[in-house]
């Protein structure tokens, strides 16, 4: 039997374009989770932020829709296999038509998890886990099967003095385990 690996997972950090820098709960918290590797779901800004999450865990990170000038190398998927588990991690913003006929949606109604499923589904087809960030909405469920992991905003509420989050996953023989993590 294999030892369960303990992954972190954080999203929209936004960082300067929203905020100066990382929340400051976030690394003490990150330090005493103890994670094996952190994904970073997009919307990362500038590489330093990347460097400042290495200092815990080897840090996996996907390109989200703000980051086209700074680090335009990444990937806007990237699939990770551990103990079996598949996992498809991504920004979540879909191609460029996806992205902005949600943006006009969210201006006009409320927020829809129903209006990213498709894509979301369709780019994380066979995947155990879809990890996803952008809509800095915190999000653990199982639909046909499949975990939807959105580790929420750690930077960025969706509302003002709304909930700032970061989240963990536990991966083992078969198992999967989420958890959203509240910063205060």
């Amino acid at each position: 039997m294999q030892a369960n690996i303990r992954i972190a997972v954080v999203a929209d950090t936004h960082v300067p374009d929203r905020r100066r820098m990382l929340h400051p709960g976030l690394l003490p918290a990150l330090r005493e989770a103890k994670p094996d590797y952190i994904l970073h779901a997009g919307d990362i800004i500038l590489p330093e932020v990347i460097r400042e999450l290495e200092e815990i865990a080897l840090v996996i990170p996907v390109k989200g829709n703000r980051d086209i000038w700074f680090l335009p190398h990444l990937s806007m998927v990237k699939w990770i296999a551990v103990h079996g588990i598949q996992i498809a991690l991504t920004h979540g913003h879909a191609e460029f038509w996806g992205y902005l006929l949600n943006k006009v949606r969210m201006m006009f109604r409320k927020y829809d998890l129903n209006w990213f499923l498709p894509w979301l589904m369709a780019v994380g087809d066979g995947a155990d886990v879809i990890v996803f960030g952008h809509t800095h909405r915190a999000l653990n469920e199982a639909r046909n099967g499949v975990l939807l992991f959105n580790p929420g905003s750690v930077n960025v509420p969706v509302r003002q003095g709304g909930p700032l989050s970061f989240g963990m996953l536990e991966l083992g023989d078969g198992t999967i385990k989420g958890e959203i993590i509240p910063l205060d």
